[in-house]
């Protein structure tokens, strides 16, 4: 009977063990989803900006607003929370942005050209956090618009 508890106690422990283990290999994948689509959408500002909405043609400034957990992309040239038209984007759960250096918290793409209106040396770069690993990811953005 004692052999068996022990044994049962032995398996918990393994088994919280590997469960911990685990949700950090779980959350890395997620963490680069987030990096990747992010990438993807300023790219995508940036082109709106240099070749105009495929839905009116018109060129005009495009960019991104930053808040701690989701993003907006937004038309013009500067950010409105009331707009109808911005498209928020929400971080999954456990994530967030933290360390935001970019001036008011956005990204602003020039009409015609695609370069970073507001772009500041030294300020230019959002943290991806996640609080469950407590790994965060940096992303920088040069005054053209090409994230490092």
């Amino acid at each position: 009977m004692t052999e068996l508890i022990v044994v049962i106690g032995v398996l918990g422990i393994l088994f919280g063990l590997i469960n911990i283990s685990l949700t950090g290999f779980y959350r890395r994948p997620v963490q680069r989803g987030i990096n990747n689509v992010l990438t993807a959408d300023i790219r995508s500002q940036q082109l709106k900006a240099m070749t105009g909405d495929s839905n009116g043609g018109v060129n005009d400034s495009y960019g991104i607003y930053f808040s701690q957990n989701s993003y907006t992309l937004f038309k013009g040239s500067s950010y409105s929370p009331s707009e109808s038209s911005n498209f928020i984007i929400n971080l999954t759960e456990g994530m967030s942005f933290a360390n935001i250096t970019l001036p008011a918290s956005t990204i602003i793409f020039q009409k015609g050209n695609g370069e970073v209106v507001n772009w500041v040396s030294g300020e230019s770069s959002v943290s991806i956090a996640d609080s469950e690993t407590g790994i965060t990811t940096l992303v920088r953005i040069n005054r053209y618009g090409a994230t490092y």
